[in-house]
């Protein structure tokens, strides 16, 4: 539910038109929104597209996007304790019909998030810092970048297909006896 909107609405023959240029959506702050409904009246012709650009915490779009349609429940790092800030833009693009399943829906986001904390990521230990690169598309969850795995440098890539429920990470760091200790490689 979108609160404090500022923008204008229009309908021209079959067509809904929703322009924001201000709107909160929870403590995401919205500075773009589109809802363009178009095919309203022809039964199961028409066409549904929403477009945000907004700024808010990681931790809230990481909620937001248990939600339908995405049902992303489960990410591959501890999301109730992730910290950041996400400067987004979503687009979601739906037929308009009576029944719409979730896989009918084609949500694409590309953001930037800075001042990240991204918890057990991978042996229990954080990746923070940034910026990162954030996207989802086709159920595939990308987030890359340089920051810190345990206070030591790291330049990832984390990658999780939530239709094949599988999470990848490939890194370019250098371990030491810490981080051995920490992957169970023991080499001592």
């Amino acid at each position: 539910t979108a609160s404090n909107v500022n923008g204008k609405v229009s309908f021209n023959n079959d067509r809904l038109l929703i322009e924001a240029n201000k709107a909160n959506i929870k403590d995401i702050s919205a500075s773009k929104v589109i809802v363009d409904l178009n095919g309203l009246i022809a039964v199961g012709v028409g066409s549904g597209l929403v477009e945000v650009d907004s700024i808010g915490p990681l931790k809230t779009i990481l909620e937001y996007i248990e939600e339908d349609p995405i049902n992303v429940k489960e990410v591959g790092f501890d999301r109730k304790n992730a910290n950041g800030l996400v400067d987004s833009k979503v687009v979601i693009k739906f037929p308009l019909k009576q029944e719409v399943t979730s896989d009918e829906f084609d949500v694409t986001v590309k953001a930037t998030i800075k001042d990240a904390q991204l918890p057990n990521i991978v042996s229990g230990l954080p990746i923070t810092g940034g910026p990162f690169d954030f996207s989802y598309s086709d159920g595939e969850i990308l987030i890359s970048g340089d920051g810190q795995l345990a206070n030591r440098a790291i330049n990832f890539k984390w990658d999780q297909n939530i239709n094949t429920d599988t999470a990848n990470l490939t890194a370019d760091i250098t371990v030491d006896s810490g981080l051995r200790k920490a992957f169970g490689v023991d080499l001592e």
